[in-house]
C-alpha cells in the first residue's frame, strides 16, 4: 500500500507518494487492466456480473 497526498485536490508537481517525491512511472511499466489500450479512444473490458465498477478516464 502507498500513500499519495498533496497540498490540495488542484496541486499539480507538489504531489508526493510515501512522503517523496518521485517521477512518472513510464507508460509500458504501469499497472493496467486487462484489455487497456493507451491512447485509443475506445476501450473494451470484460467486467464480471454482480460487482461494481468505476472507470474514470481523463484525457
Amino acid at each position: 500500500m502507498t500513500q499519495l497526498s498533496g497540498p490540495s485536490y488542484a496541486a499539480e508537481d507538489e504531489t508526493v507518494i510515501d512522503g517523496a517525491k518521485s517521477e512518472p512511472t513510464p507508460l509500458a511499466d504501469r499497472a493496467t487492466v486487462p484489455g487497456f489500450a493507451y491512447r485509443s479512444e475506445t476501450q473494451t473490458f470484460k467486467l464480471t456480473a454482480g460487482t461494481v465498477t468505476v472507470l474514470n478516464f481523463t484525457y
